[in-house]
């Protein structure tokens, strides 16, 4: 059987049902419907993780409809979630991958070196910038206390006018 996608509405089951028993009781009606759709037995149907996840996060208050891909291999019947996003890999790893398989001019491929490289690069970059900053404060500060020290105080002032 090729795959084929069912559309499962949970609403007239769970609305009924605490809270707190509302996964299984979808779990329970899941398989339950899978196994009618395949005509199979209840035993034989797996549910993928991405599924049991997805009904576990939402079935406490949305009782959208959910599609399933129903798979039938042999004997067992595998249930996914068909409307799961695809895993999109991090840009760092895209670059990775790409900057790595790429030949260079010297006929080899940049390892992971050459991205060490520009990452310590930048960070001893940041930590310059870091050192100055931190030098400028302390600068700052000296100025403050330097100022202060020449201000004549008021009881200096006070003792030079006259009564």
């Amino acid at each position: 059987m090729a795959a084929k996608i069912i559309t499962i509405s949970l609403r007239k089951r769970l609305v009924k049902i605490h809270t707190s028993r509302r996964q299984s009781k979808a779990m329970d009606y899941l398989k339950e419907a899978v196994a009618r759709h395949s005509k199979s037995d209840l035993d034989s149907v797996k549910i993928n993780q991405n599924l049991n996840e997805y009904i576990g996060a939402n079935t406490t208050n949305r009782y959208r409809p959910i599609k399933v891909s129903v798979n039938k291999v042999g004997e067992a019947v595998e249930a996914e979630w068909a409307e799961a996003p695809k895993k999109v890999q991090p840009a760092a790893a895209k670059n990775a991958k790409a900057v790595s398989s790429a030949p260079t001019a010297q006929g080899k491929a940049p390892g992971a070196a050459t991205t060490a490289k520009a990452v310590s690069n930048i960070q001893k970059e940041v930590s310059k910038d870091i050192s100055k900053m931190v030098e400028e404060k302390k600068a700052e500060g000296r100025a403050e206390s330097k100022k202060k020290e020449q201000s004549p105080k008021k009881e200096d002032r006070q003792k030079g006018a006259p009564a």
